[in-house]
């Protein structure tokens, strides 16, 4: 189990998520007040490259298993692909696991890389965990909304049957907020200590066989 601090919330305010370019960021995740944290951070050219060669030569990808933090590089090289930026993007992805492992005293991490073809959750909705780390490589980001241009009532039976956009589950579509392309976003769930209700609000952006996407997410286990 995560050593996740118990914290009494109280309602959150607009100033509820934090966004800088430093790796240290990421420790607010613990600041009562903040459901979403996220690291801006620029990567080598290389592993951009990698990113798209694995978007093209393997549509149907996906490692989806709970795994100790030291065995996630053996695993990682017994099932990419074989080239020159391999090891580099190999890397990144230890190199993030880890970070989230030590965040969350964690000795096995939930591991999720796959190359998706559709969205996995098309609508704005809540996750059912304590704290999910989500990063795309090469592509389109998870969209995300802010306290201030959301109506939580609309979630769920709450739209009523109707679309994100017909259920007026915000207010201004041009406020949609979106992850950007390699940053690092931690997403505090309603399983958060004294958390419920309060969940960060987000959806898959629309991706299909032409404009597929790589995404890698951890949860704690």
């Amino acid at each position: 189990m995560a050593a996740v601090i118990p914290i009494q919330n109280e309602p959150l305010t607009k100033e509820h998520y934090i966004i800088a370019d430093n790796i240290d960021v990421l420790t607010q995740v613990y600041d009562e007040n903040i459901n979403l944290v996220v690291y801006k951070r620029k990567v080598p050219v290389k592993i951009s490259q990698y990113a798209h060669k694995l978007l093209k030569l393997e549509k149907s990808f996906l490692i989806n298993q709970i795994i100790e933090l030291n065995n996630v590089e053996l695993k990682l090289k017994s099932v990419l692909p074989d080239d020159d930026c391999r090891d580099l993007f190999i890397d990144d992805l230890y190199t993030i696991s880890e970070m989230f492992a030590v965040l969350f005293d964690l000795d096995k991490i939930g591991f999720r890389l796959s190359v998706l073809e559709h969205a996995m959750c098309p609508r704005f909705h809540v996750d059912k965990v304590i704290c999910r780390l989500l990063t795309t490589y090469g592509d389109t980001g998870t969209e995300w909304l802010s306290e201030n241009n959301l109506d939580r009532n609309k979630l769920g039976r709450g739209n009523n049957g109707l679309s994100d956009e017909m259920s007026e589950i915000y207010c201004d579509e041009d406020q949609v907020q979106r992850i950007s392309p390699y940053d690092i976003a931690l997403f505090k769930g309603e399983s958060w200590p004294n958390n419920t209700g309060q969940g960060i609000v987000h959806r898959s952006p629309k991706v299909d066989k032409t404009n597929p996407r790589l995404l890698l997410s951890l949860d704690i286990v």
